[in-house]
């Protein structure tokens, strides 16, 4: 390898030092105590510390801004000239804005404002992985965070909230170590990190081979060691935050012991076939089509590259961030949300899952009509919070266009026609081997209960599930899985529910006046469904009030995952 000439590497240096600041090591500041091994940041006791020692700390020990990033990584261009920036991919991502998602918000105070006893658990909690680079460094000068009032990191005058509000930076996942992967104990935001190294010599990981003169560019730039590990491309990456659980208010007002598997992907995953031959990061982090100079000082062209536009499935909160991104604190511009959006709805579109119309006849006018439906996703679909559902819209209509059936239509604000759950927030839609009428409707979505039995949309209430029958992937036993991943209510005796698979047959009575019949199938797909939202405001704060005026504002059309249609003559 040719090496660098000297006079080059100190005129690198030297800009980035100019880009990044001064490296100067504070003075009496709270430092974190040294261990032989890496450890999980947990609470010790509420403490006050000087907010400039806070700050301090927090720069020049645990994390940098992404804005530390950006001098190097804004402009990376793959070897066609594409622009495939670190910086700017993840700047239109919901991780960048996991801080500021103001569902996020409207949810967290609406848990506090039903069990106020409990507010202290609930923002710690939430911050863990919503806010780590504020949460971890407080844990480890051993406080608790706070994310509301005068403390809390909303507050703008908070020494905090910058750090905060940049949701998951570049050196939060960079400095996840692997001791605990995979292990019920990295679960929940339990990602370790370094407390023993000093300042200037903490460890960033990432998947290429780390050479001269880069490792002391970037150490003499940011404070960090570069070094090669694979560990950051692996599942159990993600499953430190994206596997929740959470404890739940029990029938005499204390919070349980146990806990309610609010979200587990990983787990799903790694019950699926996709866990001998893809991880979360094959899917979510799109390959470049080219080598890539992941640098802009020179570096030599990578490949493979992934991508950090962290593509998942909510282009209904990417269009809040755009649209009010006038009152909101967004990473972005309308531009670099456009098109993170129209990414979301064609990843949705094109690696989710396929709906077909299998058979479709005409009997004594009764229309019979069989669909099936085939998940191409490594985990349930759909996964992650459970305000998330899918559902099957099927229309027939005659020569005319006159509508004869429809079962799974949908309103502007996001109900569904049919939908008792949305009618009715103490009932919820079974699951359906058969649909005969028009207010039926096969939704796949998780149902939460409390420990009486009611259906619930309060997290900190949840306690079971009362229904989920959420797509499953390739592989999956429903018969042999762990209970927090089981498939619950009438789909469990759904025999042509299974892995990968579900089908289903529908009876309609129709009087077929003109011919032909036009047959339609579309599977659709809400991140937020519409008895999510509306129950909000059954409590009162100015973070529920700001999202459901941007709810109001902003259509909750569905996106269609699939589709198919099909012409009969009876």
């Amino acid at each position: 390898m040719q090496k660098t000439p000297l006079l080059f590497t100190i005129l690198l240096s030297l800009f980035i030092l100019s880009a990044c600041g001064p490296r100067s090591v504070p003075q009496n500041l709270p430092t974190v105590p040294p261990t032989d091994e890496p450890q999980i940041l947990t609470p010790t006791a509420i403490i006050e510390t000087e907010s400039d020692a806070e700050k301090a700390v927090l720069d020049e020990e645990m994390f940098k801004s992404v804005n530390n990033c950006r001098p190097c990584h804004e402009r990376m261009m793959d070897v066609d000239g594409n622009n495939v920036s670190n910086i700017s991919d993840w700047s239109s991502s919901m991780m960048a804005h996991a801080a500021v998602d103001p569902y996020y918000k409207a949810a967290i105070s609406a848990e506090i404002a039903r069990h106020p006893e409990y507010q202290a658990a609930i923002e710690d909690k939430c911050a863990t992985c919503h806010m780590p680079m504020a949460h971890f460094f407080v844990h480890a000068t051993g406080g608790t965070s706070t994310i509301f009032g005068e403390k809390g990191y909303e507050n703008p005058e908070n020494d905090l909230h910058k750090a905060a509000t940049e949701g998951i930076s570049c050196t939060v996942c960079h400095q996840i170590q692997s001791d605990n992967f995979g292990e019920e104990s990295s679960f929940s935001g339990g990602m370790l990190f370094d407390l023993k190294s000093p300042v200037g010599e903490r460890t960033l990981y990432g998947p290429y081979p780390a050479e001269e003169p880069y490792i002391n560019l970037m150490q003499a730039g940011s404070g960090y060691i570069i070094k090669e590990s694979d560990h950051l491309s692996q599942s159990e990456m993600c499953a430190t935050c994206h596997d929740l659980y959470t404890n739940y208010v029990t029938a005499d007002g204390t919070l349980s012991e146990e806990t309610f598997p609010e979200q587990t992907p990983y787990l799903e995953w790694l019950n699926s076939d996709y866990a001998e031959s893809q991880s979360c990061q094959d899917c979510h982090m799109a390959k470049s089509e080219s080598e890539v100079r992941i640098s802009n000082l020179g570096s030599p062209p990578r490949d493979p590259f992934y991508r950090h536009a962290f593509t998942g499935g909510n282009a209904y909160m990417l269009k809040i961030l755009k649209n009010f991104s006038d009152e909101i604190d967004v990473q972005s511009n309308e531009a670099g949300f456009e098109e993170a959006i129209q990414r979301t709805q064609d990843f949705l579109g094109q690696q989710t899952a396929t709906i077909s119309i299998d058979s479709a006849e005409f009997n004594d006018s009764q229309l019979d009509v069989d669909i099936s439906l085939l998940s191409l996703t490594g985990h349930k679909f759909p996964t992650g919070y459970p305000s998330r559902r899918a559902w099957i819209h099927l229309s027939v209509m005659d020569a005319d266009g006159n509508t004869l059936f429809e079962s799974g239509a949908y309103e502007e604000n996001g109900a569904i026609i049919g939908n008792i759950n949305d009618e009715d927030p103490s009932l919820y839609e079974p699951h359906y081997s058969e649909i005969t009428a028009a207010d039926q409707v096969q939704i796949y979505e998780s149902i939460m209960q409390d420990v009486e039995g009611n259906i619930t949309t309060a997290l900190l209430l949840a306690s079971a599930y009362a229904k989920d029958n959420c797509l499953l992937p390739s592989g999956f036993d429903k018969e042999n899985v762990p209970d927090d991943i089981a498939v619950y209510g009438e789909a469990t005796k759904d025999g042509n529910f299974i892995g990968a698979e579900d089908s289903i047959h529908y009876g309609i009575k129709i009087d077929a006046t003109s011919a032909p019949l036009t047959i339609k199938v579309e599977l659709l797909y809400q991140s937020i469904g519409y008895r999510w939202a509306q129950n909000l405001a059954q409590e009162e704060s100015s973070q529920i009030n700001d999202f459901l005026r941007y709810y109001e504002e902003t259509p909750n059309i569905p996106i269609v995952i699939a589709s198919e249609e099909i012409i009969i003559n009876p």
